[in-house]
């Protein structure tokens, strides 16, 4: 197949682009150029600082003599293409796998739709989907192990320096805390210790020698921790150990009590389980 760039566009937001950043690699192997059209242009271009064939939005002129093909991987949104000039045009209604000659199983989206008032909406109408972030690969036509395996970050070290810095933290006893009202975690689990909030006081990409250096992390369920998991598994951090709060969020679909109350979003940090992970239910 002729190397052509490709437009990527889907759900635009820090945790999904977390989770998308296998996807857009592996794209690589069959693309010469991906253009990705997001709002968060500082976060995603550092998430792939490493690759100039990634691309954030068209800075110049389109080449009118380029070729360009586009995905949207939204899975429960039908789409039609964004640009006039899109050659190829990829969804869940029209997976990539085919087009790639990849072998894969047939995920049907279309007649899944979004019950936030099912807390096991995936798994009750489509158990093929599996997880929130499984399900931009599966719906796609993409081999599930590509999420993990494929993840990749270049550490800004620069930037993880000034925040550090800024913080004052050099030579500190600490611990660390990422929650908002209301999804708020147990005053018992840092009363009366030297914390710190690092919720909006982080890029989400600079926190990683913070948290490394701190002596407690206490996260709740969201991008954060998302990334930190990640980071962990492909060991592109320390494996600090990592407090998860899994009942702080209070959407009652993203909330769990126990195990056995997992849904969607938490099973994205227990598919694998890494073992420096405490998951705390109350």
């Amino acid at each position: 197949m002729e190397k052509v760039n490709i437009i990527f566009t889907g759900y635009d937001a820090y945790g999904d682009w977390i989770s998308l950043n296998s996807f857009v690699r592996f794209l690589l192997n069959y693309y010469e150029n991906i253009i990705l059209i997001t709002t968060f242009k500082d976060f995603v271009k550092q998430l792939f600082i490493d690759n100039d064939k990634i691309i954030v939005g068209f800075d110049n002129n389109i080449n009118n003599n380029d070729y360009y093909d586009e995905i949207n991987v939204e899975v429960f949104v039908k789409k039609e293409k964004s640009f006039n000039f899109t050659r190829n045009f990829f969804s869940t209604t029209n997976p990539i796998a085919p087009f790639l000659n990849l072998n894969y199983e047939k995920v049907n989206t279309l007649d899944v739709s979004v019950d936030m008032n099912n807390r096991h909406f995936f798994k009750d109408k489509n158990k093929n989907l599996e997880n929130n972030s499984s399900a931009f690969y599966l719906a796609l036509g993409i081999p599930k192990n590509i999420k993990l395996d494929d993840f990749y970050f270049q550490r800004n070290i620069i930037a993880e320096e000034e925040l550090f810095n800024k913080l004052e933290l050099s030579n500190k006893i600490y611990i660390i805390l990422n929650d908002y009202y209301p999804n708020i975690i147990k005053k018992e689990y840092y009363e009366n210790k030297n914390f710190i909030n690092i919720n909006n006081l982080s890029k989400i990409y600079d926190i990683f020698k913070v948290i490394e250096n701190a002596e407690e992390v206490h996260l709740i369920e969201n991008s954060i921790a998302l990334f930190i998991y990640h980071m962990q598994y492909k060991n592109l951090m320390k494996p600090v150990r990592i407090n998860f709060h899994a009942y702080a969020r209070k959407e009652h679909y993203r909330q769990a009590y126990s195990i056995e109350e997992s849904n969607v979003f938490l099973d994205m940090f227990l598919y694998p389980k890494l073992e420096n992970w405490n998951f705390i239910f109350n």
